[in-house]
C-alpha cells in the first residue's frame, strides 16, 4: 500500500531565530576497527544511547550517524558542544567494538552493502530515487546561521553564493570512491548532485519565489516537505536558519570549528555590507556552478572565477584577501586562533593530498581509515582552540 505524504502547509511559517546565532551537524563514519569498513550498527548504538539521546541522531544508512550541537553565538561555545557530543558517542561506540572518523567518503565502502536506516521516511525516499539514493554514502558538515526574518534568509542566501567554493575546497576529503581515485578533491559533492532536489543552490528573487518552487515540487510528487530540499545552500524555515550543506566531513573537530568562524565572520562582514548599500549582485547560476565544479576537481589549487567577465583567480589567494578583510570581525569575536588554524589550512597539506600521499606511501587504501580514525580519537582529547570571548 503507497504510504500517503503529509500535507505541505499553505504557508511556510519561518521560526524565530537570534540574527547569526549558529549551530553545527557533523556526520560520522561508524568503523569496524578490524576490517577498517563501515559498520551497519547506528541502530544498536542508538539503542543503547536512548536515554541519554541529545545531540545525537540517526542518518540515511546504519553505518553512520550524525551529532549536532546547541545553537550557540560563539563558535568557541560551538566547538565545545560539539566535543561533548563526539565524547558521548565513543563512549557507546566502545561499548559495541565500533570506532568513529570522519571525511566525505569512505575510500573503498560499497554502496550496494550500505543497509538503509529503518525510517519510513527513508523508505519512502528510496522509493522515489532507487539507485541514486543507495549512492549517498557520503558525509558532510552542515552549519546553520540564525537569520531573524524570511527576507534577510533569501538575502544572506544569494550573497553567501558567492563564498560556497571557498567552504568546499577548505573541507575537500573525498578523492576516492570505491577504491577509485575519482581525480577529484571531493568525490562526495558530485554524488551528491546526481538527486534532483539536491546539489547545486539556486538564486532566490524573494521569499515568495522560494515558497512557490517548494509547492511546485511538492504538487509534482518530486519532495513531501522542505527537509527534500538538500541543495548546498538553503534556508530552513522550520529552524529560522540558512543552513550551509557544501562542506566534506573531516576528522578534525578544530577544522570543523575553523571553518564555522569562517562562516560567522563571513556572515556578520555581509550584514555590515549591506546596511552600507553595498550588497553584490545577484551572481548568475553558470557562476556558482562553475566555480564549485572548480573547487570539487581542484580543491585549494583552482582558478575560480572572480567576476561575470570571467577574470579568474588562484582560490587560496581570493580565500586569504578575504580572510583579511575578515580580520575586524574576526578580532571582535576572539576568534584569532581560528583564523591561524584556517592560514596553515590554506598553506599546509589537504586532506585529499594527505589521502593520496597516503595511498603512494603504503599501496593500501585502508591505511586511510585508519589514519582518520587516528585523527579524530587524537582530536576528541584536545581542548577547545578558542573560548567564547564573553560568558555574560
Amino acid at each position: 500500500m503507497k504510504q500517503k505524504r503529509p500535507p505541505f502547509p499553505e504557508k511556510l511559517s519561518f521560526a524565530k531565530s537570534k540574527k547569526f546565532t549558529m549551530g553545527i551537524e557533523l556526520e560520522l563514519q561508524l568503523i569496524d576497527p578490524k576490517t577498517l569498513d563501515l559498520s551497519p550498527c547506528s541502530p544498536a548504538i542508538l539503542k543503547r544511547l536512548a536515554p541519554d539521546l541529545q545531540n545525537i541522531k540517526h542518518e540515511l544508512f546504519q553505518s553512520m550517524i550524525e551529532i549536532n550541537t546547541q545553537t550557540r553565538e560563539n563558535v568557541g561555545d560551538l566547538e565545545q558542544d560539539l566535543r561533548a557530543s563526539a565524547a558521548q558517542l565513543t563512549e557507546y561506540t566502545a561499548a559495541e567494538g565500533i570506532a568513529v572518523t570522519a571525511a566525505g567518503t569512505h575510500p573503498t565502502a560499497l554502496y550496494r552493502d550500505r543497509k538503509l536506516f529503518p525510517d519510513e521516511r527513508y523508505e519512502r525516499l528510496y522509493e522515489r530515487h532507487r539507485w541514486f539514493l543507495r549512492r549517498m554514502m557520503v558525509f558532510g558538515i552542515h552549519f546553520h546561521v540564525g537569520v531573524p526574518t524570511k527576507e534577510e534568509c533569501v538575502s544572506l542566501h544569494n550573497q553567501l553564493l558567492y563564498f560556497l567554493h571557498h567552504l568546499l575546497a577548505l573541507s575537500a576529503s573525498s578523492p576516492f570512491w570505491q577504491s577509485e581515485d575519482t581525480g577529484l578533491t571531493s568525490a562526495r559533492i558530485s554524488v551528491y548532485e546526481s538527486l534532483p532536489t539536491a546539489g547545486h543552490a539556486y538564486t532566490l528573487k524573494h521569499w515568495a519565489h522560494f515558497e512557490s518552487m517548494l509547492k511546485a515540487l511538492y504538487r509534482a510528487g518530486s519532495i513531501e516537505s522542505e527537509k527534500d530540499i538538500w541543495w548546498d545552500l538553503r534556508p530552513r524555515p522550520h529552524y529560522g536558519t540558512l543552513e550551509i550543506r557544501i562542506c566534506d566531513a573531516i576528522p578534525s573537530l578544530t577544522k570543523v570549528a575553523a571553518i564555522a568562524a569562517y562562516v560567522h565572520c563571513i556572515c556578520l562582514h555581509l550584514e555590515e555590507l549591506r546596511k552600507r548599500g553595498k550588497k553584490k549582485p545577484l551572481p548568475p547560476d553558470w557562476f556558482v556552478r562553475e566555480n564549485k565544479w572548480r573547487a570539487a576537481r581542484f580543491g585549494l589549487e583552482a582558478e575560480v572565477i572572480s567576476d561575470i567577465k570571467g577574470k579568474t583567480i588562484g582560490i587560496r589567494d581570493e580565500i586569504a584577501q578575504t580572510l583579511h578583510k575578515l580580520k575586524s570581525v574576526m578580532k571582535s569575536l576572539g576568534y584569532e586562533n581560528y583564523f591561524k588554524c584556517l592560514n596553515s589550512m590554506l598553506t599546509g597539506e589537504t586532506y585529499y593530498e594527505k589521502q593520496r600521499r597516503i595511498l603512494r606511501e603504503t599501496g593500501n587504501l585502508r591505511a586511510i581509515v585508519a589514519e582518520n580514525l587516528a585523527e579524530f580519537e587524537s582530536e576528541l582529547h584536545q581542548h577547545p582552540a578558542v573560548r567564547a570571548v564573553s560568558e555574560n
